[in-house]
């Protein structure tokens, strides 16, 4: 609704006690239709009309119910995010609709610094946003009484009611102002003693939910978010409807490139100067218009301890169809799961990774024999392709076939050659691995021990796009790619 909008829908809610009862019992149990019908924003940098009704756009939505879930069921949350994306505006926005309506309910916010927090007048400080959207809701959300200066307070809103409370902390003290329903920790990849906080607030709440634009790598904020223990949620700058390549453009003008790789584009290893595959060239290829010819492949990297995923991508022509990752199961049951959904998808190769527990991959296909998919043992540390890159043989570019598969994917992505689903698992993997040169000057890729060493998870799903696009077999002649 517009704001003009708004004020005739409260006019006649306004008009009995019935209605405004009614409107009340209405929106207890719809968080998203109370931020999308009565919630207004300020935002100080527009000229005019800063006051700004909060009409959620689909990815936002998606966060709100990514939120109740995770509050449903009482485990913890990361929420990655672009800088300016409006999630501490989301999330105070969620807190008090449980403010207003869940007896008990008890939310806490924290950031690394008391300001950051509350800071009376200044609508960047969470609590400050939490004051402007209470201060323009309809009176009758409200209880009797209601007063800003008592209810409202530094870094504490209560409502007597229902004793229901939002409370907030800052630097080393988050998590020490006691039992909370669920706590934000806004921005929290910039903490400088994280685990002192986390020991803190492990006691204290059963839903932690970490909301923060990246800081580099190794920290624990990144550790968290590419660790596949916990739900995380992704919200990128393209989420956003009113942000395009034109802003995109303006904005590196203003910041550099560095700056809106990490803070804009979620990439963690902005800084390293050695990734492989730059996470600008892979956003560019999410669900791009590419060729769909060819054969069905599909690509199956098996699982190399309990902690480790299995991965499977299938891909027609240029373009990703499919990309899932899973654990908890055998070799055996994981190849039966994979073959299932090649044949779902009508492809008729699934390269596998043949190195390690890989291996026992053929056993399954050898007793299940399932007709038109040829399943074809891939060993990555083995010598690389038996062709030429551009005028140099691929045995004296690359270390090993790893280091030719992953060098590949480069060029595809480098040239748009390549269609990838919108998956944030699968785009922050691609990103992770770093290349180098030995001692003869052969291209070698950072091998998985040396990236779980700085914090980074094995790159399941990549390395199954990996397999997926290795066609040798199929006598592709790479030296046109790159």
């Amino acid at each position: 609704m517009t704001i003009e909008e708004k004020f005739k829908a409260l006019q006649k809610i306004n008009a009995s006690d019935y209605n405004k009862k009614l409107a009340f019992e209405y929106y207890r149990d719809k968080p998203i239709d109370f931020i999308n019908d009565w919630v207004i924003t300020f935002d100080p940098r527009l000229k005019e009309n800063k006051f700004i009704p909060m009409i959620l756009f689909p990815r936002q939505i998606e966060f709100v119910e990514w939120l109740e879930d995770r509050y449903r069921k009482n485990e913890n949350g990361i929420c990655e995010k672009s800088r300016d994306s409006g999630m501490s505006w989301l999330a105070m926005a969620w807190a008090i609709h449980r403010w207003i309506y869940e007896d008990g309910f008890s939310a806490g916010f924290g950031s690394r610094k008391a300001d950051f927090v509350d800071k009376l007048g200044n609508p960047s400080s969470i609590f400050e946003k939490g004051r402007m959207l209470i201060r323009y809701l309809p009176k009758f959300f409200l209880f009797d009484g209601f007063k800003e200066d008592v209810h409202l307070t530094y870094m504490r809103f209560v409502n007597p009611t229902n004793g229901a409370t939002i409370t907030g902390e800052s630097g080393d003290n988050i998590g020490r102002g006691g039992r909370t329903s669920i706590y934000f920790k806004d921005e929290s990849a910039f903490y400088d003693r994280p685990e002192m906080i986390e020991a803190s607030l492990v006691a204290n709440t059963e839903v932690q939910i970490d909301i923060s634009t990246p800081n580099g790598s190794g920290n624990p904020f990144h550790q968290k978010a590419i660790s596949g223990k916990i739900p995380k949620f992704t919200f990128h700058w393209t989420d956003d409807p009113r942000k395009n390549q034109d802003w995109k453009s303006k904005k590196i003008k203003e910041v550099g490139e560095i700056i809106f790789a990490q803070e804009y584009d979620i990439d963690y290893d902005a800084s390293l100067p050695n990734i492989c595959i730059s996470n600008k060239f892979i956003r560019e290829c999410v669900e791009i218009d590419t060729d769909t010819t060819g054969e069905i492949v599909a690509g199956l990297d098996v699982a190399d301890d309990g902690e480790d995923k299995n991965a499977l991508t299938i891909r027609q022509g240029n373009k990703v169809l499919f990309v899932e990752s899973w654990s908890g199961i055998d070799v055996g049951q994981t190849t039966m799961k994979a073959i299932q959904y090649c044949l779902e998808y009508g492809a008729t190769i699934m390269n596998y990774d043949s190195i390690g527990v890989g291996a026992g991959v053929k056993a399954t296909v050898n007793m299940v024999n399932p007709k038109g998919l040829e399943c074809i043992p891939v060993s990555v540390a083995e010598s690389p392709s038996n062709q030429m890159y551009g005028e140099k043989h691929f045995k004296d570019t690359f270390l090993n076939l790893r280091a030719e598969l992953w060098w590949l994917m480069r060029d595809r992505f480098k040239e748009g050659k390549i269609s990838i689903l919108n998956d944030s698992e699968l785009i922050s993997e691609l990103s992770q691995p770093l290349y180098f040169f030995n001692e003869n000057g052969k291209i070698k890729i950072e091998s998985k021990k040396d990236m779980r060493s700085r914090g980074v998870k094995s790159p399941n799903k990549a390395d199954s796009l990996l397999l997926a696009f290795h066609t040798t077999h199929q006598k592709v002649d790479w030296s046109k790619i790159g």
